[in-house]
């Protein structure tokens, strides 16, 4: 990879889902180590936007690039072997596997190096359940698994959506303090979030997303009125 040139590139990317026309020639970048947030109102594209990154069902136009590679037509399976993870919405998790199948299988998909000691430090519950299906597990528990299962190949990148959604507020309070870790470990973020203050706590850019497309950007800790960020995720941009 050149020297400055980002981690993760997308350059005016259109996506369909069917006939609609869900993304809007949208551009963004992530560098190395960076943490970057995406938010907006239900329905504005952002899982759309993360499902076109990894070739999980919408028709895309434009340039996706992770580490210089063209990321056009390649599997997610494939991204994993570049060191690019992903924490999907709704978790994902097959009910019948236990915790550590779970994680053996997603060590088994790629050549990176795989570091279980570290997962049970930030997650000891999941070494503690690790022969436990995960249709027994909490919704919390699920949480950890599906950032775990993502963690175990020590990627450069990990990619999240909602990683926060339907949890209490404790949970809410571990999973961000779990970013933050992995912020300073200098793992690179991307996490497509509703709850705009945890997406400000762990990032230090900031994308708010409308009908499509990125409307605005912020610098995460540089943000004065947050009152005025909820209102344009709200109303969008006229």
């Amino acid at each position: 990879m050149a020297l400055n040139e980002p981690l993760l590139s997308i350059e005016h990317l259109d996506a369909w889902r069917g006939g609609s026309h869900v993304l809007h020639d949208l551009s963004f970048d992530v560098a190395e180590k960076e943490s970057v947030g995406v938010v907006g109102r239900n329905g504005v594209g952002k899982t759309t936007l993360v499902e076109s990154i990894f070739r999980m069902g919408p028709t895309t136009r434009g340039a996706m690039q992770f580490r210089g590679r063209r990321l056009d037509g390649m599997a997610a399976s494939r991204l994993m072997g570049l060191g690019i993870a992903l924490v999907p919405q709704g978790r994902r998790l097959f009910p019948s596997l236990t915790v550590g199948e779970h994680l053996a299988l997603a060590a088994s998909r790629t050549k990176l190096p795989t570091d279980l000691d570290r997962i049970h430090a930030l997650f000891p519950i999941l070494e503690e359940r690790s022969r436990a299906p995960a249709i027994s597990l909490s919704g919390g528990e699920r949480s950890m698994l599906a950032i775990a299962r993502a963690l175990v190949t020590s990627p450069r990148m990990v990619i999240m959506d909602e990683p926060t959604e339907g949890l209490a507020p404790l949970l809410v309070r571990q999973i961000s303090e779990t970013l933050l870790g992995l912020r300073e470990e200098g793992v690179a973020l991307l996490v497509v979030e509703q709850n705009l203050d945890l997406a400000i706590g762990v990032t230090d850019r900031l994308f708010v997303m409308d009908r499509g497309t990125i409307v605005e950007e912020f610098t995460s800790r540089a943000i004065a009125d947050i009152e005025e960020v909820r209102r344009l995720i709200v109303l969008g941009r006229a």
